[in-house]
């Protein structure tokens, strides 16, 4: 299996957003997407404010690497810019790369967003649109 890494930023130490309350620290958190299907898929992740970020595609059979922080007082999912600015994550969709806006779908964010995890691994695959399935990390 082919495994690929996508990175938003690395953040530096002191460098945490003014809406992360004083002395929490946010919890790091890597999400694994595996091509559990025969077709390629294209993932994005869609940015508060009405931003997407392109995470790229997954070849049946490969997995993309994504590097998430969580706060776990109310469990939302943040990436860091190129400049160190946490940006809220409101989802990841995926679907066909070639048939993206008819079959895709949205990668389930709860388990991430409710558990102390520092792993998530879903396989996702097409069956009309994406399914994905949370596996053991």
């Amino acid at each position: 299996m082919s495994v690929r890494l996508f990175i938003v930023a690395v953040a530096a130490v002191g460098s945490l957003s003014a809406a992360m309350p004083a002395g929490a620290e946010p919890r790091s958190l890597d999400l694994s997407l595996d091509n559990a299907g025969e077709r390629t898929l294209r993932c994005s992740m869609v940015i508060a404010h009405f931003m997407s970020d392109e995470l790229g595609e997954i070849a049946p059979g490969e997995r993309l690497m994504i590097a998430l922080e969580g706060d776990n007082a109310d469990g939302s999912l943040f990436v860091r810019s190129g400049d160190g600015r946490r940006k809220p994550i409101e989802n990841i969709l995926c679907g066909a790369s070639d048939d993206w806006a008819q079959t895709r779908g949205e990668v389930p964010l709860l388990p991430l967003r409710t558990s102390s995890s520092e792993r998530a691994h879903m396989a996702c695959h097409l069956e009309g649109r994406l399914r994905c399935i949370e596996m053991a990390p």
